[in-house]
């Protein structure tokens, strides 16, 4: 097996992963903001992380079916893996920008002091996860690109 195809593989399953925390985290962390006691923008960033991590679901899911299928052009797995990856490094900002522009985990916090430390433990990571989605992702353009050929397949090598 290639080795350009042994880390696409690797690759894949790694922004799996990374989807399937960043949509666990952006649930939680939306359940802990759903209550009425927060204002409707401090919902949005975990409605979009969760965004964020389904359509990352769903790039992964379709860049390995287009392993298997040379039906799928090149070209295509890009267009989905580009989106995928600028919404990625947006969540991630939007999250990092929420965290430090509210103060949610500053000693002016609204709750007690488990459900702070509970809420500041996972928007860290949220976070994390979701720039590291879009490090993947990178990583993934650049071996779509070198794995394509001159017909527009993405199953040959160079």
């Amino acid at each position: 097996m290639d080795l350009r195809l042994k880390a696409t593989y690797i690759c894949r399953g790694l922004l799996i992963f990374s989807s399937i925390i960043v949509i666990a985290l952006s649930v939680t962390l939306h359940s802990y903001f759903s209550d009425d006691m927060f204002p409707r923008r401090h919902i949005a960033p975990f409605l979009y992380g969760i965004f964020t991590g389904a359509f990352g679901l769903i790039a992964a899911s379709f860049g390995l079916a287009a392993l298997f299928l040379t039906a799928v052009p090149w070209f295509a797995v890009i267009t989905v893996d580009g989106p995928a990856a600028i919404f990625y490094v947006a969540g991630g900002s939007v999250v990092v920008k929420f965290f430090d522009r509210y103060g949610i985990c500053g000693d002016g916090a609204r709750w007690n002091d488990h459900r702070k430390q509970d809420i500041c433990g996972k928007m860290g990571p949220d976070s994390a996860f979701m720039f590291f989605g879009f490090v993947v992702l990178l990583v993934l353009l650049a071996l779509t690109f070198l794995r394509r050929d001159r017909r527009g397949k993405p199953g040959a090598t160079v």
